[in-house]
């Protein structure tokens, strides 16, 4: 919890700062999509850190490169809503919420089938069970995010306000991430000494 805590707070400056230097510009969206690879590259450093000591021969690059293209897709997939809000706007309602639960399990799975695809391939047979374990992390830890952020952002502040918002509610929710995908590196350990991974 640490490690993984560290690295995704470490992180999440980066979007922190570009998500309020580039707020309503042009080139926002892909501003965010860059910022997340930052992000999950630094993520998946810390994850393979802990990982490896379960999964020796589970090479770092295969693990980060993975992660920060999944980062990538997901900040991609999570401005689509602000992309196309005129449409929402005149949508049915039915419409508009089957979108986002759509949009939502689009967004939960390019984070936690491709890595769990990873594990897959370096010997842990139940690897599904991850995509269970970090999807649930992550829906935990936006939910903290955006209780935390939300009511302390306000128009017309100070840019170095916005940030530093942005980088307490991102340490929030990295140790939200981090407490629940955290149960998930225990289960991997009882597979590990139970004899379910092989190289």
């Amino acid at each position: 919890m640490v490690v993984v805590t560290a690295g995704e707070s470490a992180g999440f400056i980066g979007p922190a700062i570009v998500g309020a230097a580039t707020a309503d510009s042009p080139g926002a969206v892909a501003a965010s999509a860059a910022a997340g690879i930052i992000e999950g590259t630094v993520l998946g450093v810390s994850q393979w850190f802990v990982l490896s000591l379960v999964i020796p021969f589970m090479p770092m690059l295969v693990w980060v490169s993975v992660t920060a293209a999944s980062a990538f897709l997901a900040y991609l997939i999570g401005c689509l809503p602000s992309l196309t809000a005129g449409v929402w706007a005149q949508a049915p309602v039915v419409v508009t919420a089957a979108s986002a639960v759509g949009l939502g399990g689009a967004l939960l799975a390019s984070m936690s089938i491709p890595q769990a695809m990873v594990l897959r391939a370096y010997g842990m047979r139940a690897s599904w069970r991850c995509v269970v374990w970090a999807s649930g992390s992550w829906v935990a830890g936006l939910l903290v995010f955006l209780l935390t952020a939300t009511p302390l952002w306000q128009p017309g502040q100070p840019f170095s306000v916005t940030v530093m918002i942005g980088i307490i509610a991102g340490i929030a929710m990295a140790m939200t991430v981090a407490a629940f995908s955290g149960f998930g590196v225990v289960q991997l350990t009882k597979d590990a000494r139970s004899g379910k991974l092989t190289p």
